[in-house]
C-alpha cells in the first residue's frame, strides 16, 4: 500500500485564566507568515499569542507553506498546535517533526545538481523523462520508509511515494524546470494516501507520478499527463489551487 507521510493536525484548547501572557499579540496572517520563516529554519517548537482562538487555523497554515514551497509538503510530518486563553489573548504552541534536516536537503540539492550535468543538452520533454527514469532505475518501493524524502531516499536506494516525489522535485528544480508536489487519495484496492508531481512545460503543467510508473520495467502511464487521465485513480487534496491548473489532456510528445 502506498502511503503518503502522515501530518497530524491537533488543536487542544485549555483554558487558563491564572497565567499571564507576556507576548506580543500578533494576526493571524502574521503568524501564519512567521510559521513559514520556522518551518525552513526546521524549528520544532515555537509559540505565537493571537486575539481569538478561532484566528488559528491549521489547514491555513499548512496551504500558506505549501503554496510558498510544495517541497515542504514532503518534509513536514507532524505539525501540532495547542492553545490556551491568556490575559492578552490566545497563545498557541506549535510542535513540527521534520522527514530531512537542511543540511540533509542541501546535501540533496548538491546531489542533485551533479545528476542532472549528463542531461543539460538535452530538451526540456526529454530532460524530463530523463529525471523520470532516473528516480524509477535508482529507487525501490519499500512501506519501510513510509517518513523518508530525498535524503534517505539517495542513502537508501529505497522509499515510498513521498521520496519518490522529494528527489524528482529536487532534480528538475536542479534542472531549472519548475516543479511543484500535491498530495491526496489515490485507488489502489481502495483509496490510500499518495504524494506525486506537477511540471510545468511550455507553459503548461501536468502530472507525474514516478511511484505508480515503478513496475518491473519503467513505464510512462503516469508521465506528463492532464487531469483527465489523474482523476480516474488520483484526487488532490492539498495544493488544489496548482491542480487546477493542470490541463486537461496529456502532453503530446
Amino acid at each position: 500500500m502506498k502511503k503518503l507521510f502522515s501530518v497530524v493536525l491537533i488543536l487542544s484548547l485549555v483554558f487558563s485564566s491564572t497565567r499571564l501572557a507576556t507576548a506580543r499579540v500578533y494576526s493571524a496572517s502574521t503568524v501564519t507568515k512567521m510559521i513559514y520563516g520556522q518551518i525552513n529554519k526546521r524549528n520544532k517548537k515555537f509559540s505565537y499569542t493571537v486575539s481569538k482562538k478561532s484566528d488559528i487555523s491549521l489547514t491555513k497554515i499548512q496551504n500558506y507553506y505549501v503554496s510558498k514551497d510544495s517541497y515542504l509538503m514532503c518534509l513536514v510530518s507532524k505539525l501540532q498546535c495547542i492553545g490556551y486563553k491568556t490575559p492578552r489573548g490566545w497563545k498557541y504552541r506549535f510542535t513540527l517533526k521534520y522527514n530531512e534536516s537542511t543540511k540533509e536537503t542541501q546535501s540533496v540539492q548538491k546531489y542533485a545538481k551533479k545528476v542532472v550535468k549528463r542531461f543539460r543538452d538535452f530538451s526540456t520533454p526529454y530532460k524530463l523523462q530523463a529525471i523520470h527514469d532516473f528516480v524509477v532505475n535508482s529507487l525501490e518501493y519499500d512501506e519501510k520508509c513510509i517518513n523518508d524524502a530525498g535524503y534517505k531516499a539517495i542513502k537508501k536506494k529505497r522509499a515510498v511515494c513521498n521520496g519518490y516525489t522529494a528527489l524528482f522535485y529536487q532534480l528538475c528544480t536542479a534542472a531549472r524546470i519548475p516543479c511543484y508536489c500535491v498530495s491526496g487519495f489515490a485507488k489502489n484496492d481502495g483509496l490510500i494516501e499518495h504524494i506525486w508531481n506537477v511540471v510545468k512545460i511550455n507553459n503548461k503543467y501536468y502530472y507525474v507520478d514516478t511511484t505508480w510508473d515503478d513496475c518491473n520495467d519503467i513505464q510512462y502511464a503516469y508521465f506528463l499527463k492532464g487531469s483527465e487521465t489523474f482523476n480516474k485513480d488520483h484526487s488532490v487534496v492539498l495544493n488544489i489551487a496548482l491542480a487546477k491548473r493542470v490541463c486537461s489532456s496529456d502532453y503530446e510528445v
